[in-house]
């Protein structure tokens, strides 16, 4: 089944509107004239869905806006009110939802490369490059330039929740015409030699896939014939993922505030959400080292405890002040001061 959607003109305008506003990043390529273009955090936490932020899920355009490789767009879970209207009188086909990261094959150089949702360096486009080149050298010649390439990384260390064992690979999602957005279908491309998404056929009604009661499997893809993707992610999956991904801004404070690597986090936050951390983390960082600097800017020592206390009621952070004037630790008083509220972004898609 090959499929269209709409595909209007990149609006670049809007897209670099969107960066400016920090619901879209940008990422330009090491060597090459490329930048890779998605959605944030922010976006998901905000649902900030237009047909921009959608578009932007590894977007890679050259330095003159053109497009050089176009991913199939943010699709949503089923039951999700984001996912619009479900075309229940298309005709559609099921596919095996694979636990890894989406790669996004371009060429840079001479021979292809996996880039990441939102990073031509990332860990999982590093090593997803490096099977790509060590394992499947003999597909470069079917490669089309004209055409995206979406694959799935999987290596131990990227485990999220289904365990592959010692399974290293890149599993075919998808075939997209870069310049018309037209999702082709995966049965002409099974002879270029890489494994490609398990099909599940006999499938009358999508809606009953949600029932299905198993364990190590993250659910299924329903690809309509107008191009529209849904998410159903099983049960037990839904439940495991919410455990190992439970990383909070609170989290992210107490590591900051005990010393404890950031890395810790990460190892237990999908990949879709490693960005999230460290920016999480900067924005905490930012506020405490705002505090610090404004305290010491306002702290004088008058000679008598009583003028002191009557000056620093007039600056906000007197607790800290009085810190300063006593030499003492005053790092813990600024944490309480820089404290989030307990929340998560892995609420918003899971």
């Amino acid at each position: 089944m090959s499929t269209t959607r709409a595909t209007p003109r990149i609006p670049i305008d809007a897209i670099e509107e969107l960066v400016a506003q920090r619901y879209v990043s940008v990422q330009k390529h090491p060597t090459a004239d490329l930048y890779i273009y998605n959605y944030t955090p922010k976006a998901a936490w905000e649902k900030r869905w237009t047909p921009e932020t959608r578009m932007c899920r590894g977007l890679i355009l050259d330095g003159a806006g053109n497009v050089v490789q176009r991913p199939f767009e943010k699709f949503f879970n089923w039951g999700d009110p984001a996912a619009g209207p479900i075309p229940l009188d298309e005709p559609f086909e099921v596919y095996e939802k694979v636990d890894g990261s989406l790669g996004i094959l371009h060429w840079a150089e001479a021979e292809p490369a996996l880039a990441t949702r939102g990073s031509f360096t990332s860990t999982q486009a590093v090593q997803g490059t490096r099977i790509l080149r060590e394992q499947y050298g003999h597909t470069w010649a079917g490669l089309e330039r004209r055409l995206t390439y979406l694959f799935e990384i999987i290596y131990p260390l990227n485990r999220i929740v289904v365990d592959y064992g010692r399974r290293e690979d890149i599993v075919l999602l998808a075939v997209i015409e870069t310049a018309t957005g037209r999702d082709l279908s995966l049965g002409g491309f099974e002879s270029l030699g890489f494994p490609v998404v398990e099909r599940h056929d006999g499938v009358t009604d999508f809606r009953e896939l949600a029932e299905v009661q198993a364990s190590n499997r993250e659910g299924y893809v329903v690809k309509f014939a107008s191009g529209l993707r849904l998410k159903i992610k099983l049960e037990e999956y839904v439940r495991l993922h919410r455990l190992v991904t439970g990383v909070t801004h609170r989290r992210i404070w107490e590591a900051l505030r005990m010393g404890i690597p950031l890395a810790t986090l990460k190892d237990t936050a999908s990949a879709d959400y490693r960005q999230w951390v460290d920016d999480v983390a900067a924005e905490i960082q930012g506020r405490y080292r705002a505090i610090e600097d404004e305290a010491r800017r306002d702290f004088k020592d008058l000679g008598d405890r009583k003028a002191n206390a009557l000056y620093y009621a007039t600056c906000r952070h007197p607790a800290v002040l009085f810190r300063m004037l006593d030499g003492r630790p005053y790092d813990d008083v600024i944490w309480r001061l820089v404290r989030p509220e307990q929340s998560s972004p892995f609420k918003v898609e899971v």
